[in-house]
């Protein structure tokens, strides 16, 4: 894990650099904060059509945010070796919670905290360049409500779990890294519905294209799968990475303090690595699990595994003076592996309303 993450981090800065007007090598001539201040603004903003993208003058701002957020998860495992068929639905339903946020241009940073519901943690860093960006995102859900359903020898077998239960445990966490790029980056401005580093000034459209990673694991322990996996809580990982083009657009009001940003990129999803972890296991003897997972490997590599997936975002802002109120949606659906072996389905969506001061 530790290695793509480095690896992610490296491209994702890489990334950024490209295509910006004003050289890396004039950081060498900055010789105080408000120097560096200055130099970042001229190469953040590169060769922007100032008649339709602006900068604010204040370089700073501050947020505080209500996020309503979701997780629909399946997992599919089939067991050929047992005769075992296992489908597992982890539904967090309505979480909210309270976040707070800051920005230093086009760099943000959101920290998140339960209000209600089962939304464990969240922490994520955008970058939102003019023409290449992106953003990290963790997050978990502990103790949702689950469904489980098997077909054991032919028998079905259907449990509801309400998220109370003492007789499952489940948890899902989710490491996420989106990149993009932007063909309109002169007139068309990403950052200005999602990050406000940037003011749009007229309404402009662009197409854009994206790269995303995306690491699932799910913990699913309750006293009937742990009886499946012999006496083991099975751990579901997949690794994906997804490659996607779509089109976005700003539309400005004639007075320019109201936005509205829509978005959508479909996306095909290749599984790098699906595989099935057992923790405290208690019947040591059962290999059954190693199998599968060479099972699922020796199939991955005959298979070039591809899946239909997509991003959908939409922002409403209004903006007068030093201050930004607005809110933001944006939903995932991701669909990684293969019925044969092991697949999970996620679908996820947020929602954050938030007033922010620029200073």
């Amino acid at each position: 894990m530790k290695k793509h993450l480095t690896l992610i981090l490296f491209l994702f800065t890489f990334l950024f650099s490209y295509g910006q007007k004003t050289s890396l090598s004039d950081i060498s001539k900055v010789e105080s904060p408000k120097g560096f201040a200055e130099w970042w603004e001229h190469y953040i903003f590169g060769n922007s059509d100032s008649a339709y993208i602006a900068l604010p003058k204040e370089r700073f701002m501050i947020s505080a945010n209500l996020l309503l957020s979701g997780i629909y998860n399946k997992t599919i495992n089939r067991i050929p070796i047992l005769d075992v068929d296992v489908d597992y639905v982890a539904n967090s339903g309505l979480c909210s919670k309270w976040s707070i946020g800051a920005a230093f241009r086009n760099l943000k940073v959101n920290y998140s905290r339960n209000i209600s519901g089962t939304y464990g943690r969240d922490f994520s860093i955008g970058l939102y360049g003019k023409i290449v960006g992106g953003e990290v995102q963790w997050q978990s859900y502990e103790n949702v409500a689950t469904t489980m359903h098997a077909i054991i020898a032919g028998h079905n077998l259907t449990i509801d779990f309400d998220e109370n239960s003492s007789l499952n445990n489940v948890k899902v966490d989710r490491f996420l890294v989106n990149l993009y790029y932007v063909a309109n980056h002169k007139k068309f401005s990403y950052n200005s519905a999602f990050a406000q580093a940037f003011i749009q000034k007229k309404s402009c459209g662009s197409f854009i294209a994206g790269l995303t990673y995306i690491y699932n694991e799910i913990m699913a322990d309750n006293l009937v799968i742990d009886a499946i996996y012999g006496g083991a809580t099975p751990i579901y990982t997949t690794h994906d990475i997804a490659i996607g083009a779509g089109y976005a657009y700003n539309f400005v009001s004639s007075n320019r303090h109201f936005m509205a940003h829509i978005s959508a990129m479909p996306l095909l999803k290749y599984t790098i690595k699906a595989k099935i972890k057992r923790e405290n296991a208690i019947d040591e003897s059962s290999h059954y699990v190693e199998i599968l997972n060479d099972e699922i490997d020796a199939f991955n590599n005959k298979h070039f595994n591809l899946r239909p997936s997509c991003i959908g975002r939409v922002a409403l802002l209004y903006t007068v003076g030093r201050y930004v109120t607005g809110v933001q949606g944006v939903y995932n659906y991701f669909w990684s592996g293969d019925d044969k072996g092991l697949a999970i389905s996620t679908n996820t969506w947020q929602a954050r309303a938030y007033f922010g001061v620029r200073f």
